[in-house]
């Protein structure tokens, strides 16, 4: 499924640009992705997290490595912004960027909630 309308099926809010991004020199059309409701593990390479998440929640690749940005909800109350972990990064209250012709994977499987003890 194409990615804006997975977000407009599941309510998540978008907004369209067309940048340079100096990561990589690549320019093109792009989307921003509202994390406030629904956050998303980006994974900087492959490792347990991203084989057990295949197939259980939608995800799309990441614009530079290719690698799932698997959207999902994260119960971690009072927790906002941009965590580290060494594979993977947290979105929850940042916007992500995404490729406008971007492809949702098991876009009808519902989205995960992941408990993360932080």
């Amino acid at each position: 499924m194409n990615i804006t309308d997975f977000l407009d099926k599941h309510n998540i809010e978008w907004t369209p640009i067309r940048k340079f991004l100096n990561k990589g020199g690549l320019e093109g059309d792009f989307i921003l992705i509202d994390t406030n409701k629904v956050h998303q593990l980006d994974i900087d390479e492959p490792c347990d997290t991203m084989h057990k998440l295949l197939g259980k929640t939608p995800h799309y690749k990441s614009i530079t490595k290719k690698l799932p940005h698997f959207f999902c909800t994260i119960d971690a109350p009072g927790i906002t912004g941009l965590f580290t972990d060494e594979k993977i990064d947290y979105f929850r209250g940042v916007p992500v960027y995404a490729e406008r012709n971007a492809i949702v994977y098991d876009a009808n499987v519902s989205i995960k909630n992941i408990i993360n003890s932080r």
